[in-house]
């Protein structure tokens, strides 16, 4: 009820998003958003989860039919003149919710955190340069300094199938979705715990912030809820006391703690999307499989066009899943999303869980998308703490996983997924902290690295985190605050080193003035440091530097270049390396990191000089670097921001690119000794009405303060009633 109360149009337009239903409101542009929708299917998936949940007569079906009795008494109760104003700009009206409805909303969030298309753009990047320059660019196994969140490879393989066309059709519809996708943008999340004998209360601590893209409405809920003990099938529950983060239309605690323990997640960003380029009959109705023809399965999606009528979509299916493209060639995608469905259930036994064992039973059913779920408790004399990367892994047959295959073979294919016990975990480890901050979760050797996959953050977050916990053997409360806020850069702390060496003699005074800041820098990306500004555009200065002239050679200079970490490990251990060869003119001029270093510094200070003027004290970084916050309707007057902002890339507080709009969307900091110390924040506000106080309250005083709001705790009527309060919802049966 208070979901849809405060959130009812933003659950509405996301629900839409995922279904496949924007054009019925917002007109004919949004077709092509709605046929990839449609083809991914994640409506169909849900309602075929809704349905099967609902046979299975489990908890989560209970908890879903009361959340969309709840969502529709509040809805039956509103006269159109109450609609949030949203739905009156659009001239549209609620429908009313239903299971289905909830499920595609989790199935969007799934899809937002593994719906990824690497191994198109990696074909592409096979095609232009040759496996083994590409396995290069991109390694199996990421390159630098990685701490893994099971202490203790890959082997990329295989030449392009897939032309070049289908591959940019597939990523061009895919781009389509991005702005409706509450996907993670701004370098990932972290999370992190700290054990009882390593903190100054005796109990574990808990943080984490996972990094989504910035809306208002926000993308998290803040709730409360206590229940008295139930029983439900025969199965007696100790009720639930909970608090921290939910999703709007969603009935569970994502991030949080009920007081026995505590939990949050970071994406794994496992490869858990395949790609199979399929041999179709002439008429185009069956497909080739082991030497058998098949017909395809045909879904009917018509969609409903505001002002235009209907259009008449249909989606292929093979066995691998449905068609993505048919340009030139016939590319389906198997993917794990098709397999969601128990999620919920997943989540509210973790909810109600008191220990570990229930933790671990709960976190079997959480398959989609694969999550590093951390946690903590309070049991025994300092508790216990503990990671886990929980979802379906897929075992390959006879492919890496990395490239498109032929899907009329059929020894391709996935054979199973990584068993439950060997999914990377630590638990109650001997350094007294377990972490995760989307880097790869799986030590050298790890027996299912191709199921996990090869693309995971460089890891320059998770090397500060280590650095910091490994440091502090009495972390305080305050302390896990101040991590979570750290803008110290680890990729400028490993080069910066490398720059002061190899600029020996600076083109001018300007070039030396912008030498002296990186000499006395602490590596931090303030808001005020006129440093930090060097050190940014040097990053992009030097990764141009290096790859633009031979990705120009190869024409693909629309693809990714690599991550920085590579850059980093080739400056190094391989400073000779081709790759900081300058092939622009055609010839080769052999060249080394420090000809090249030294370039990307000038070239970095006279974009600065450009921009700002010659004087570089003055090139402060808050104001070229800001965080923005856009309204989920694209209205202008509803958005918030820019404000000039530290970090980047790579800090933990981290705020990606020069116009930051992802980055921390949840903070939480969890005392196991006393929960009621513990603290959260998030950036927006609890209403999704902008005329309403609480739609930004919590943005700038608070959120870009760096400052916190302690959990509520009113675990009866009588608290409440004692409690100054804005207002008391009473619902009564019948």
């Amino acid at each position: 009820y208070v979901h849809a109360q405060d959130r009812l149009w933003q659950m509405d337009i996301q629900y839409r998003a995922a279904a496949g239903r924007l054009s019925e409101i917002l007109g004919p542009s949004m077709v092509s958003t709605d046929e990839f929708f449609r083809t991914i299917g994640l409506e169909r998936i849900a309602a075929s989860a809704a349905a099967s949940r609902e046979k299975a007569g489990g908890l989560d079906a209970a908890v879903i039919n009361a959340y969309v009795a709840g969502v529709n008494a509040y809805i039956s109760a509103l006269d159109p003149p109450d609609y949030p104003i949203e739905f009156k700009l659009l001239g549209y009206a609620p429908e009313p919710w239903s299971a289905t409805m909830t499920l595609t909303e989790g199935a969007l969030i799934a899809w937002g955190l593994m719906g990824n298309f690497y191994d198109l753009e990696y074909n592409l990047l096979v095609e232009k340069f040759g496996a083994a320059e590409a396995a290069q660019l991109f390694p199996g196994y990421p390159a630098g300094t990685q701490y893994p969140i099971q202490p203790a490879s890959v082997t990329a393989s295989g030449a392009s199938l897939l032309s070049l066309a289908a591959a940019q059709d597939i990523l061009r519809k895919a781009a389509l979705a991005d702005p409706w996708i509450p996907d993670f943008v701004g370098a990932g999340s972290n999370n992190w715990a700290v054990a009882g004998n390593r903190t100054s209360t005796g109990m574990p601590l808990l943080d984490a912030d996972p990094h989504l893209q910035f809306q208002l409405p926000a993308i998290w809920y803040e709730a409360e809820m206590h229940t008295p003990a139930f029983t439900f099938n025969g199965v007696s529950y100790p009720g639930f006391n909970l608090r921290g983060a939910t999703f709007p239309g969603i009935p569970s605690f994502f991030f949080g703690t009920n007081g026995h323990i505590a939990w949050g997640e970071t994406n794994t960003g496992a490869d858990v999307n395949d790609f199979f380029v399929e041999h179709l009959s002439p008429n185009g109705t069956q497909y080739e499989y082991g030497g058998a023809w098949y017909p395809l399965t045909v879904y009917n999606e018509p969609i409903r066009v505001k002002g235009g009528g209907v259009v008449d979509f249909k989606v292929d299916a093979t066995n691998h899943g449905p068609i993505l493209t048919q340009d030139g060639q016939k590319v389906s995608m198997q993917s794990t999303i098709v397999y969601f469905g128990e999620e919920l259930e997943a989540m509210l036994g973790i909810n109600l869980a008191q220990n570990s064992d229930q933790f671990n039973a709960s976190s079997l059913y959480w398959r989609v998308p694969a999550q590093n779920i951390i946690y903590a408790d309070n049991n025994g004399p300092q508790g216990h703490i503990g990671i886990r990367s929980t979802g379906l892994f897929p075992i390959r047959a006879n492919y890496s996983g990395r490239l498109p295959v032929d899907g009329s073979n059929a020894s391709y294919g996935w054979i199973g997924f990584v068993p439950f016990a060997d999914e990377p975990h630590s638990w109650d480890p001997a350094s007294g902290y377990v972490w995760s901050n989307n880097e790869v979760p799986f030590p050298p050797g790890y027996a299912y690295a191709s199921s996990l996959g090869s693309l995971f953050d460089p890891g320059y977050r998770a090397r500060r985190i280590h650095e910091l916990l490994a440091g502090d053997s009495n972390v305080t409360l305050l302390a896990m605050q101040s991590f979570q806020l750290d803008i110290l850069d680890t990729a400028a702390q490993s080069l910066v080193p490398y720059i002061l060496r190899a600029v020996t003699h600076p083109v001018d005074g300007v070039d030396a003035q912008a030498l002296a800041l990186l000499q006395h820098w602490d590596d931090r990306m303030y808001a005020n440091s006129s440093a930090a500004s060097v050190w940014y555009f040097f990053m992009q200065y030097y990764a141009e530097d290096t790859f633009a002239d031979e990705y120009a050679a190869a024409d693909a200079s629309n693809l990714t270049m690599p991550q920085f970490n590579t850059l980093e490990n080739l400056t190094i251990n391989d400073p000779t390396s081709h790759w900081f060869d300058n092939v622009s003119s055609g010839t080769v001029v052999v060249q080394n990191a420090t000809a090249v270093i030294n370039q990307a510094f000038h070239d970095a200070v006279s974009h600065l000089t450009t921009l700002l003027g010659p004087t570089p004290a003055s090139w402060v970084w808050g104001d070229l670097h800001f965080r923005e916050f856009p309204a989920l309707s694209g209205l202008s007057a509803l958005s918030r921001g820019p404000y000039s902002a530290g970090g980047d890339d790579y800090t933990l507080n981290v705020a990606a690119g020069l116009t930051a709009e992802g980055g921390p969307s949840w903070r939480q900091v969890i005392d196991l000794k006393n929960p009621d110390n513990s603290l959260a924040i998030y950036p927006g506000g609890q209403s999704g009405n902008p005329l309403s106080v609480h739609y930004d309250d919590f943005l700038v005083g608070s959120y870009l303060s760096g400052r916190y709001l302690r959990f509520r705790d009113f675990p009866n009527q009588d608290s409440i009633l004692a409690t100054s309060v804005e207002s008391i919802i009473m619902l009564s049966p019948g």
